[in-house]
């Protein structure tokens, strides 16, 4: 990473050591943090007479909290929080841009998950999730959060000790703190959609999320998708985002003419980095979508609406609603069941994965199933497919069910990977080794 800061640019320059290394730190005028850090301990006098002669900024030395303790105070500034001590030293810095979520796991609790860097090798280790504890009222961490706050050198923002001094009532008293300590980090890291109006929305009440589990109401903006629930938040950039399935779950309802019609659907969005709640990750989100009439205005100019093809008011079946608005504005593939058919009539086949019931869904390209664990295999990446318990059992008895074992071909480094689908219907089995003959699996 290359960065130019032009001489009187230097706001603070400070030299933070710690063992045999040591880091520079510069505070530009624009409240930027810059760190460059694999520097010998013994470099202070030839960098503070670089930054001299360069900035004309004064090399000084930083303060740093190593006392261990896991209290202190967390300050919020401009480009980043800081974590100090109760004496107001340093403990560590994260930048606001690294935030990505900011989650309220329990009542006096919040949870900060970082940004997870793609480009360490497995060996690696970051630092990923922070989890702070936020006491409720008591004065003597008021005080001394108040105290440590003004004694932080340059550092300007809201303690949570501080916040906990301004709860009045038995209502904040129950969590109030920590909810405005969440809202003041979202805010500051620009995960509260601050980046604009959004395009379209839908109320919790029609996101009926199965991974992750719970109601979620969704914004889309035209760069990101912002997830809002009462305890979590997600933002996910549309680059993120690899290919949508829009997916009829079966079900018992009928047409006049006796062919199956869909009461529900699964939208499926995949994504390239899984969202983490907790220690759980989702590579994959699902949602259970009604069928009912949904009315959607759209909050676009006329031009942009052209641009993306879309009517100023969407008014029609839900699931079709939200898959128009999400494939004009993600620009991503929306993948839906077309050729095959279960005996029933229906674009999927029921059947059990890691022991959890669901949905097999054979796409053109490769197959789905839902929900728990939700997974895509594509058919490039299959090398055979197996099919056990078809025939008679040992007493003679011919199966009601049969079992199905999907065999990958390896992955980079990575081992072969199997899916066993088990549970099958057994008149269901020449429906689903036809149409796998077809797209020339063996």
């Amino acid at each position: 990473m290359r960065a130019q800061v032009p001489a009187g640019g230097v706001a603070k320059a400070e030299w933070i050591s710690g063992g045999r290394a040591a880091e520079l730190v510069l505070t530009t005028a624009a409240s930027k943090r810059l760190v460059f850090d694999q520097f010998r301990r013994g470099d202070r006098a030839a960098v503070a007479d670089a930054l001299r002669s360069a900035t004309g900024a004064v090399l000084q030395d930083g303060v740093v909290g190593t006392s261990g303790g896991n209290y202190g105070n967390l300050v919020l500034g401009e480009t980043s929080m800081h974590l100090t001590d109760t004496d107001g030293r340093r403990v560590a810095t994260v930048p606001l841009s690294a935030v990505a979520q900011v989650m309220a796991p329990a009542k006096h609790e919040v949870e900060i998950q970082l940004q997870e860097d793609d480009t360490l090798d497995k060996a690696d280790e970051a630092l990923v999730e922070l989890r702070l504890f936020v006491p409720p009222s008591h004065a003597g961490l008021d005080e001394a959060g108040a105290a440590s706050a003004s004694a932080s050198a340059g550092l300007e923002g809201l303690t949570s000790a501080g916040i906990a001094s301004e709860r009045e009532g038995s209502a904040e008293a129950e969590g109030g703190a920590s909810d405005r300590l969440r809202a003041e980090i979202i805010s500051a890291a620009g995960i509260h959609g601050s980046m604009g109006e959004a395009a379209a929305e839908f109320p919790d009440r029609v996101g009926a999320f199965l991974a992750p589990r719970g109601r979620y109401a969704v914004e889309v903006y035209p760069s990101f998708l912002r997830l809002v629930g009462k305890s979590n938040e997600f933002k996910i950039a549309h680059a993120k985002i690899s290919r949508m399935f829009y997916l009829p779950r079966p079900g018992n309802l009928k047409d006049d003419d006796g062919q199956p019609v869909p009461d529900h659907y699964y939208f499926v969005i995949s994504l390239q980095d899984p969202i983490r709640q907790g220690q759980q990750r989702y590579p994959h989100l699902v949602m259970n979508l009604e069928t009912e009439r949904f009315r959607c205005e759209l909050n676009a100019t006329p031009e942009e609406l052209k641009a993306r093809s879309l009517p100023a008011v969407l008014d029609e079946a839900l699931p079709m609603v939200l898959a128009r608005i999400l494939k004009a504005y993600t620009g991503k593939k929306l993948f839906r069941p077309q050729h095959f058919a279960s005996g029933e009539g229906h674009k999927a086949v029921r059947c059990a994965l890691q022991s959890h019931d669901g949905f097999l869904f054979p796409l053109h390209q490769g197959m789905v199933f839902v929900h728990k664990p939700a997974c895509y295999i594509r058919y490039a990446d299959i090398h055979s497919v197996d099919f056990t318990r078809i025939g008679a059992g040992s007493a003679g008895i011919k199966s009601k069910t049969f079992d199905m074992t999907v065999r990958c071909r390896a992955s980079g480094p990575g081992a072969a990977r199997d899916y066993s689908f088990t549970s099958f219907s057994r008149p269901e089995y020449g429906f689903l080794k036809l149409y796998l003959q077809k797209r020339g699996l063996r």
